[in-house]
């Protein structure tokens, strides 16, 4: 089988140009890993920072006339004890509770009864 090979000066002249391409292929196939590797991170980022800016109170306008959570969060205790004392429901064997500490942040911790 005959395979035609170009003369050696194109064939120089293509190395080259070879050469010169290929540093930028190297070039995006980096751009083209941190692009996948950022798309495949996204939407766990975009859900915590949802999140955070829902905890924070910042995805809605605030209503300053609301209640705060403090206030809420008693009366949902009240609530439930009240439904509790009917019998209508059972007390948590590990209830949740919700504190602010250093008003810095809230926190979570599991009460043991």
């Amino acid at each position: 089988m005959l395979v035609p090979i170009p003369p050696a000066d194109e064939q120089i002249r293509i190395v080259e140009k070879l050469n010169a391409v290929m540093v930028h292929v190297i070039e995006y196939g980096t751009v083209d890993s941190k692009s996948k590797h950022l798309n495949n991170i996204f939407p766990e980022r975009l859900k915590k920072s949802i999140l955070q800016e829902a905890i924070q109170g910042k995805l809605v306008p605030q209503d300053p006339n609301a209640e705060p959570a403090s206030v809420l969060l008693e009366r949902i205790r009240a609530e439930k004890e009240k439904l509790i004392q009917e019998g209508k429901i059972k007390r948590d064997k590990h209830e949740s509770v919700i504190f602010r500490r250093d008003n810095s942040h809230y926190r979570n911790i599991i009460c043991k009864s």
